[in-house]
Order: structure tokens, then C-alpha cells, then sequence
């Protein structure tokens, strides 16, 4: 699972709270996770609670660099490099020309 949403509230500097999901962990330090409805409560009270003008920079800091143009230039990077192995590896593939 990709938690999209996850990097609009960021952009938009809320504060966030999510189960915990594998693909939230990285972001620890800047979202709430819970596990249950009890530890889910208390993760929003936190959240709440430490919403300040710092945490807010932060969460707007990281999801500027994670654009959907970025998305674009890494997976562009990861094929154009996947072709030029395939292509070392494999003269002719298909056709190209080394």
C-alpha cells in the first residue's frame, strides 16, 4: 500500500495519524501511529497537542520532495537505466542498437 494521502496533509501541514502501516513507518518522526481505537484517540490528542509552527515546516518540507514531478524523474532514472543494461548486456534487443 502507498499512503498518497498521507503527502497532501503533509503539504497541507496537518498534523497526521495513521495505523501502522508498513509504508507510514519511514515518516515516524513526523505523523502519529496507533494501533488500536484507544492508542488512535490518544495518537490525535499528541497530534494535536504538538502542532506547532516547527512540526508544520517539517511536514511541508518533506512533501516537497515527494512531488509526483519527482516521482516522474525517479522512474524515468530507473528505466532509462534498465535499458541501457539491457542494451549492454544485449546488443540487439528487439532491434535497438547498442
Amino acid at each position: 500500500i502507498s499512503p498518497l494521502k498521507l503527502y497532501e496533509y503533509l503539504a497541507a501541514e496537518k498534523p497526521v495519524v495513521a495505523t501502522s502501516i508498513p509504508a507510514c513507518r519511514p515518516f515516524e518522526s513526523l505523523i502519529y501511529l496507533a494501533d488500536t481505537p484507544k492508542d488512535f484517540e490518544a495518537a490525535i490528542d499528541k497530534a494535536l497537542a504538538e502542532d506547532t509552527p516547527e512540526r508544520r515546516h517539517d511536514r511541508l518540507d518533506v512533501s516537497s520532495q515527494n512531488t509526483w514531478e519527482d516521482r516522474i524523474e525517479q522512474i524515468q532514472s530507473l528505466v532509462h537505466d534498465a535499458l541501457k543494461r539491457v542494451q549492454t548486456e544485449t546488443p540487439l534487443v528487439r532491434g535497438l542498437a547498442p
